[in-house]
């Protein structure tokens, strides 16, 4: 089943989109991504564990196909907004039905006695990438109006909290402020002066209130528990991840 999901349809799929576009030109990330996969195939002949290596050649093989299907439906324009808003949608709806639902019962833990993280039916860490790249299809495709551009950012950003991968956080945060550095120097320097304000404005608060830190405790946000870590100067296994892990200084 993981080898007809991950290579036999994307191969199919190209195969259906053989006439969609004569834009055969390939891409600087397809020629970088064949040559970072025969290194790993050769690589894998050195492997003492060869089925292992072998589905992990045949995953990243069905990476690029997958990728391939993706840019070739781009060039022809089968990916228009109301694809994309309804598969962004699709997507949000899952991970409210998997997270409020089913309770997290089938992903977005991380061990017992934690709470479920925002997931769809895939791990939590996949799923905040999955909301990052919608992210940068918001902002960038032109086909979005001004008014759909900004719901869809607001629902991935709160997604991205409430699944509080921190990895992926700093990526979306990234992700924004390229966008804003291609968009204009002003808007740069009113958000970023806006930012400060507000970072500035919530540790007076914090300082001159420390019980105020209680706000910033969420056992399942990751984000929370480093911001508490940060405020407070005190951390805890559960802040960083550890918490199966007992270590001993001798």
């Amino acid at each position: 089943m993981n080898a007809s999901k991950g290579i036999v349809l994307p191969v199919y799929l190209w195969w259906r989109l053989r006439s969609a576009s004569d834009d055969t030109t390939p891409s600087l990330l397809s020629n970088l991504w064949i040559l970072f996969v025969l290194y790993a195939a050769a690589a894998s002949l050195w492997s003492p564990f060869p089925l292992a290596a072998a589905k992990l050649v045949g995953n990243l093989v069905g990476t690029f196909l997958t990728f391939l299907v993706l840019q070739k439906a781009a060039r022809a324009g089968l990916l228009g907004a109301r694809e994309l808003t309804v598969l962004i949608l699709a997507t949000l709806g899952l991970g409210a039905l998997q997270t409020f639902y089913y309770g997290g019962a089938a992903y977005g833990f991380d061990g017992a006695e934690r709470e479920a993280r925002f997931s769809s039916f895939i791990g939590a860490q996949q799923y905040g990438a999955f909301l990052v790249a919608f992210l940068a299809i918001a902002l960038w495709l032109r086909a979005f109006s001004v008014k759909a551009r900004v719901w869809l950012v607001a629902a991935i950003g709160v997604a991205l909290a409430l699944n509080g991968s921190r990895t992926w956080f700093l990526g979306a945060v990234l992700v924004l402020l390229v966008y804003l550095l291609l968009s204009s120097r002003k808007i740069v320097a009113s958000v970023a002066l806006a930012a400060t304000g507000l970072a500035f404005g919530a540790l007076l608060v914090l300082n001159f209130d420390p019980a105020g830190t209680e706000l910033l405790t969420d056992p399942s946000s990751r984000i929370a528990a480093t911001l508490t870590a940060l405020v407070t100067g005190r951390d805890t296994p559960q802040n960083i991840g550890l918490s199966n892990l007992n270590f001993r200084l001798a």
